[in-house]
Order: structure tokens, then C-alpha cells, then sequence
């Protein structure tokens, strides 16, 4: 049974130097993994600690800091043992910021083959085995990264033997020392470019306390959206998919007006951020169409939502080296949960002075401090709007490399006799369509011969889509 943490607990001087110090660590360790070209954070002085007693001390230390000679208060969560002296911190976040938070950087550890780190693997292919009733046979570690969450995310490629022949596998291991609790995330063979959500499981015992909290967490969602009164009842059955955190399905019974009605409710958790949301909730056997998930934000005018149009703005002159827009404000915001979530913001910007309506579609995976513009177009642009192919500068790093022998590979597949070989790629465009639309050139061997194709393929990384829609020979090329 996992070990309690210690109640949370005011320190009653808070500004004695150990604290200070702690709160100096803190926002050194925010400049340094955020540089910032408009200036750093500067400690003013710690306004209040708290602290708890974990693997060591767990402090949540309250403080001011200046950015350009603007005051703004922070909440730092620092990990301290003072008999390793070791402190961590753990999350940094501005008050008031009440959006699921992003995780820290991942980062690479050196220190790959530590005793710590094998026994990790050794858990993650012994839980991989009993899951999936495989017989997995740990080798060693080849390589290790870490994230800060609440906890710590691990990042393993490790080798095991399956039937006797080595194979790589990647698993992601969720940690929290001071509470004993470790948890396999995800477990892939490396390599495996195919989607690799989890299979969705069954849980044996749907009526423990955390699913009836989940059920009625997502009634009272299902009400505050709709303007409803459901009451929820029991919980009737549970399933669980592993993807960036678990995706729950919990089936349930609640009342409407009395009258007993079954639901079922789709809810993403991510434990080591504090993150849960209502994916999809509906009715049981209700088929008509589903919204897909995309819902009004009502507070389209944080800061957040301007920087992200502000980005799609910046992503867009960059793009069209002839344009100048200049973002103004942002007029509303949708938002879908797809691989990470897909914001939907519809901002003003000027173009030479006049004022007009954009609409952006931007893909944020906050975890991997990821962002992308899918699409940007002027509202009322009703004709055709493909994006316009551009050359992408960068076509030799491994994404497009990755591509290219996915579209070799698929060419070889839909012709048995075919053997091509990858050599390299010659050359990427990209068109923002639905997704993205790459247009490589790559050269192939075919019997020895090298010769130049062609590949168009379509990839929505957000479902993990990718599609080879034409791989062709270049003319001339004999």
C-alpha cells in the first residue's frame, strides 16, 4: 500500500534566507529553462511557504518576481532532501494561471544504466506481460529522459527479448517517489509508426470511489454545459484506454426527472497535472450525430488564447514573407481534445492598416511544449482554401527522413514485387490542408539502380493519421 504524504502545513517564517534561497533556486531554474530574449525574472521576495513532509519536503513557496520591471506573483513546488542535498523543483507557475499547466522539458539523462533506472524497466516489461499475457525478457537500458510532472515522467528505451530475438521497446513510467507509486504510461516497440493508443481494457471494480467521483464529475459537467438537473445514481461499468494519461469509459446510471436513464461519459485524466475533462457524455443508444467534441471557451481573452493568436499571426507573416498582419485582439475561441487539443480562435488582425477577421486552427500539445498552425484563413473566404505549397528549408532532419521510408515502405507493400530501397531525401514542400500535405522528393534504389521519386502524403499528426496519396517515379529519370 502506497505511503500518505504529509498534510500540507504553513510555515511560520517565511522569510527566513533558507527560504529565500529556495525561492532564488526556483526562479534561476524558470530562467533557465525558459530563456527569454525579453528579459529574465528577477526575485523580489518570498510572501508566503507551506510545506509538506513526502520523500524529504515538498515546500509551496509563494513569491514575487519582476520581468521587465513588472511585479507578478509565481507559486514554486520544491522537492528538497537535505541529507542528499537535493532540491527539485517541481512545477512554476504564475498565480492565477488556472489552465491545465504544461509539464517541464523533457531532458536527457546520462546516467542511463543505474541500478534505479533498470529496475524501473524491469517493471514496466513485467506490468507489459501480465497485461498483455507475453513472455518479454528485459536486457538493459539504452536510453533514459525525464519530465517533471507532479512526479516525475520517464522516458526508457530499453531492449528486451520476445521468443528469444532482441527487440527496442520505449516505455513512459509516471513516478512519485514520496508516495511510493509508480505507473506505466505507455509501452510501444520501437519503431511501431502505426497509431498506438491502448486497447481499451476492462476495470474489474468500476464501483470504487474514484469512478463514482469520475461519473459524478462528469454529471455535473453534463449539467453546468446544458443547463440540465441530472442526479447521478451508480456506476454500471468502467473501461480504460491508455493514451497521454487514461481515457476513461464509465457507464452510468443518473436520473432525468426522476425518470432513471443509462449514460455513458468519455473522460481524459491526468493525474500528475490534476487534469480531467468530459470528452464526449451521451445518452446510451443515442446515434444521431455526435458534435465532435469542440466547445465554446468563454475566456477567449486570457492571456493565453492572445498569445497563441499572436503566434498564429507571427507563423503566418513568416510563412508569407509578402504579408505584415499585426495582431489586435482575439473575438472568440472553440477547443477540441484531440492528441493534445485543438483551439479554434478567431482574432482581428490589420493588414496594411485595415482591420479584418482571421480564423486560426492551432494544435497545442502542452506537455511537449508543442504548437502548430494547421490553418489560417480571412473569414468569408468562402472559395477554395488550400494553403499554398511552400518549400520547407529543413528536409533532411528525421521527420522527413521518417516520411520518406513510410511512403517506400507503403509503395513495396501495395507491390509485392517491389523492392525499393530508401537512400534520402532531395527535397520537401508542405500545403496546409486538413492536416498537412508534404510533398517530398526522395531518391531510391530499385535493383541497385538509384532513381528519383515522388511521394504525396497526408499526415494529421493530432490523430496520428498519415497516408501515402501518390508515390510516383520522376520522368526523365531513366
Amino acid at each position: 500500500m502506497a505511503k500518505q504524504p504529509g498534510g500540507i502545513i504553513d510555515v511560520p517564517c517565511p522569510n527566513s534566507l533558507e527560504f529565500q534561497d529556495l525561492a532564488r533556486f526556483a526562479v534561476d531554474d524558470y530562467n533557465h529553462k525558459h530563456p527569454d530574449s525579453n528579459g529574465l525574472l528577477e526575485f523580489g521576495k518570498v510572501l508566503n511557504v507551506q510545506q509538506q513532509v513526502v520523500d524529504g519536503y515538498m515546500y509551496y513557496i509563494t513569491l514575487e518576481a519582476t520581468k521587465n520591471g513588472k511585479k507578478k506573483e509565481y507559486e514554486a513546488k520544491i522537492w528538497v532532501k537535505k541529507w542528499e542535498d537535493f532540491k527539485k523543483v517541481v512545477e512554476f507557475n504564475l498565480v492565477g494561471d488556472d489552465g491545465p499547466k504544461p509539464a517541464g522539458g523533457i531532458i536527457d539523462l546520462s546516467c542511463e544504466n543505474n541500478l534505479e533506472f533498470q529496475d524501473l524497466a524491469r517493471f514496466a516489461v513485467h506490468e507489459y506481460n501480465k497485461n498483455k499475457n507475453s513472455a518479454l525478457e528485459f536486457v538493459n537500458v539504452l536510453g533514459v529522459k525525464e519530465q517533471i510532472v507532479a512526479g516525475i515522467m520517464y522516458y526508457i528505451t530499453l531492449e528486451a527479448t520476445d521468443g528469444g530475438k532482441k527487440k527496442k521497446y520505449e516505455a513512459k513510467i509516471w513516478v512519485k517517489k514520496w508516495e511510493d507509486f509508480k505507473k506505466v504510461v505507455e509501452f510501444n516497440l520501437a519503431g511501431d509508426d502505426g497509431p498506438k493508443p491502448g486497447g481499451i481494457i476492462d476495470v474489474p471494480c468500476p464501483n470504487n470511489l474514484e469512478f463514482q467521483d469520475l461519473a459524478r464529475f462528469a454529471v455535473n459537467d453534463y449539467n453546468k454545459k446544458k443547463n440540465s438537473a441530472l442526479e447521478f445514481v451508480n456506476v454500471l461499468g468502467v473501461k480504460e484506454q491508455i493514451v497521454d494519461g487514461i481515457m476513461y469509459y464509465i457507464t452510468l446510471e443518473a436520473t432525468d426527472g426522476g425518470k432513471k436513464k443509462k449514460y455513458e461519459a468519455k473522460i481524459w485524466v491526468k493525474k500528475w497535472e490534476d487534469f480531467k475533462k468530459v470528452v464526449e457524455f451521451n445518452l446510451v443508444g443515442d446515434d444521431g450525430p455526435k458534435p465532435g467534441g469542440i466547445i465554446d471557451v468563454s475566456c477567449e481573452n486570457n492571456l493565453e488564447f492572445q498569445d497563441l493568436a499572436r503566434f498564429a499571426v507571427d507563423d503566418y507573416n513568416h510563412k508569407h514573407p509578402n504579408s505584415a498582419l499585426e495582431f489586435v485582439n482575439v473575438l472568440g475561441v472553440k477547443e477540441q481534445i484531440v492528441d493534445g487539443i485543438m483551439y479554434y480562435i478567431t482574432l482581428e488582425a490589420t493588414d496594411g492598416g485595415k482591420k479584418k477577421k482571421y480564423e486560426a486552427k492551432i494544435w497545442v500539445k502542452k506537455w511537449e511544449d508543442f504548437k502548430k498552425v494547421v490553418e489560417f484563413n480571412l473569414v468569408g473566404d468562402d472559395g477554395p482554401k488550400p494553403g499554398g505549397i511552400i518549400d520547407v528549408s529543413c528536409e533532411n532532419n528525421l521527420e522527413f527522413q521518417d516520411l520518406a521510408r513510410f511512403a517506400v515502405d507503403d509503395y513495396n507493400h501495395k507491390h509485392p514485387n517491389s523492392v525499393l530501397e530508401f537512400v534520402n531525401v532531395l527535397g520537401v514542400k508542405e500545403q496546409i490542408v486538413d492536416g498537412i500535405m508534404y510533398y517530398i522528393t526522395l531518391e531510391a534504389t530499385d535493383g541497385g539502380k538509384k532513381k528519383k521519386y515522388e511521394a504525396k502524403i497526408w499526415v494529421k499528426e493530432w490523430e496520428k493519421f498519415k497516408e501515402v496519396q501518390q508515390f510516383k517515379q520522376l520522368l526523365g529519370d531513366e
